[in-house]
């Protein structure tokens, strides 16, 4: 009933003198999204009854594991949890809610999550999402079996069996292993398994290859990768054009990152530079024998369509009193230089919010702000800013200028976290105070971060930027969203589905444009991307092919 109450699409498999039904032929009335199937079992009508009962007349015994639990795991309770393929298989063929994707749920299931309300939100969410088109996906507990000895004797959690989610071709394709695979397993182990052993030996034998993610009978058992519902922006926009810039060669460094900002009429855009190369696994490799980042940033102006007119690095630091900074003295030196620059306006001044380890007072990484001299090629008034809470590194925080018709002064605002939303503005003695705060949906925002600048969606509404959150893999996985802000209260208001831009892997994006002054002539979004942290591109994309919804 707690998953029927969130309207997600659900069919109930029961038995034939099943004495709730006259309660669920209630729910079938009250809920639209419920429907109790006309495919009715019993134990013995089952597939794998009649394998069971073909080996034994033909003088194969069939017995159950020694290593069980003697009052659950019966013959008709092993026989039912074998038949969950025959049952999903029905649920594909009758497909009452005319989807392309289906997953199981044992009815115990919310039985198990300790944090109930908010795993269910996570599923209202998920049946929501668009899954990619080839999907199989199977949590559990343990990894891969290396053999199969214990197969037939005691329990193996590689998978939890609960839970289990696919599109209707590989689910079809799940049933079809069972039928040719099972009577084999009898007739060689001469036992009835438990359903998670069975798909175990599947997988070991290389019959099978479901996409397993880490789960155990609690929230985790839903809680699948990004990558089952993160949509490729390369495969589903056809009408993509990337481009590469021709950077200057830095001995030692590639460019990575970029940051766009217009200001004045002018298209500004500054890149990173890192002293190490990432392989695609997730390695780095250094150029120096300390392992350490070291960072260069160099400025370019852009022409109408985008692309450099001119590259120059960037210059020396200034703090607020015009001195120039000299890097910290640190026991250990782990990255020099600035890190992730992103640029805002504030007022008539280019401004820069960075990651520094290099400048900072304490040995962990904090947030500079400061001024983008982009005449001088230099930084001015530079401040290292104070976190509301101590630490061990920060970065990643949006800034939201806006100019107070009270006081007839620009505010430089920042998002320092998305769940809850909270903003802050620094103080007189450096720090980042605190002083509004959204609640917003945990499901979507926990392990959101922030990503490029706001600005005009074009609507008179609404600010629009991009965010990102990762998942390890390896390498590891990011994913991107868009999300709309009102612009005057900054509150998050809607989003985009999540999506990747070419690969599953590490692609990180810091710069976005807008075209065209209001949403009439509002055409394209362009992202400028490093992949690996190297390798950067402009992508441009219509903005019709991410389509916002209400959160």
């Amino acid at each position: 009933m707690d998953i029927v109450a969130l309207g997600v699409p659900f069919c109930l498999y029961i038995n034939k003198d099943c004495i709730y039904e006259p309660m669920f032929r209630e729910w079938e009335s009250q809920y639209p999204n419920f429907r109790i199937m006309l495919y009715r079992v019993d134990y013995t009508d089952t597939w794998i009854h009649k394998q069971c009962i073909d080996m034994l007349e033909r003088g194969v015994p069939v017995s159950l594991p020694d290593r069980r639990n003697k009052e659950k795991d019966t013959y008709e309770y092993l026989v039912y949890m074998n038949s969950r393929a025959e049952l999903i298989e029905n649920a594909i063929s009758e497909n009452v809610w005319n989807t392309a994707h289906f997953a199981w749920v044992d009815s115990h299931i919310t039985t198990l999550f300790k944090h109930k309300s908010k795993t269910l939100e996570y599923i209202r969410e998920l049946s929501l999402s668009k899954l990619a088109p080839s999907t199989l996906a199977f949590p559990g507990c343990w990894p891969k079996l290396e053999n199969l000895t214990t197969i037939a004797s005691e329990i193996h959690w590689r998978f939890c069996g609960v839970f289990f989610v696919g599109d209707g071709e590989r689910l079809q394709d799940f049933s079809e292993q069972y039928r040719k695979h099972f009577p084999a397993f009898l007739e060689k182990y001469h036992c009835l398994p438990w359903e998670v052993n069975f798909w175990a030996y599947l997988e070991q034998i290389g019959a099978w290859s479901p996409t397993w993610y880490r789960g155990d009978h609690n929230d985790s058992i839903v809680a699948v990768s990004a990558d089952l519902y993160a949509t490729s922006l390369a495969w589903t926009n056809k009408t993509q054009k990337t481009c590469a810039y021709n950077y200057p060669e830095i001995s030692g460094y590639y460019p990575g990152s970029a940051s766009y900002l217009y200001h004045q009429g002018r298209h500004l855009l500054n890149t990173r530079y890192v002293s190490y190369w990432m392989y695609p696994n997730g390695y780095y490799r250094f150029h120096n024998n300390d392992h350490l980042i070291e960072n260069r940033n160099v400025f370019s102006e852009l022409d109408d369509t985008l692309n450099p007119i001119s590259y120059n690095e960037m210059g020396a630091l200034f703090g607020k009193s015009g001195n120039e900074m000299v890097p910290t003295q640190h026991k250990k030196r782990i990255s020099e230089g600035l890190e992730d620059i992103r640029l805002y306006s504030l007022g008539n001044s280019v401004r820069f919010i960075a990651t520094t380890y290099g400048y900072s007072p304490v040995e962990r990484s904090r947030m500079m702000v400061g001024t983008y001299d982009v005449d001088a090629l230099v930084f001015r008034d530079c401040e290292i800013v104070t976190p509301p809470t101590d630490t061990m590194c920060e970065k990643n925080w949006v800034p939201l200028p806006k100019y107070n018709d009270t006081t007839n002064e620009w505010e430089e605002w920042f998002v320092y976290k998305w769940s809850p939303f909270e903003l802050g503005k620094i103080q007189s003695n450096g720090q980042l105070t605190i002083l509004k705060r959204f609640e917003t949906n945990p499901t979507i925002f926990s392990k959101i971060r922030g990503s490029t600048t706001f600005s005009d969606y074009g609507d008179g509404k609404h600010l629009v930027g991009l965010v990102h959150f990762s998942e390890e893999h390896t390498p590891r996985h990011y994913y991107h969203m868009l999300v709309l802000l009102d612009r005057e209260t900054f509150e998050p208001k809607q989003c985009s589905e999540t999506f990747y831009f070419e690969t599953l892997a590490i692609e990180f994006c810091i710069g976005m444009a807008v075209y065209g002054s209001d949403f009439a002539n509002t055409q394209l979004y362009t992202f400028w991307i490093s992949r690996f942290d190297r390798d950067p591109v402009k992508i441009t994309v219509p903005v019709s092919t991410l389509p916002f919804r209400v959160l």
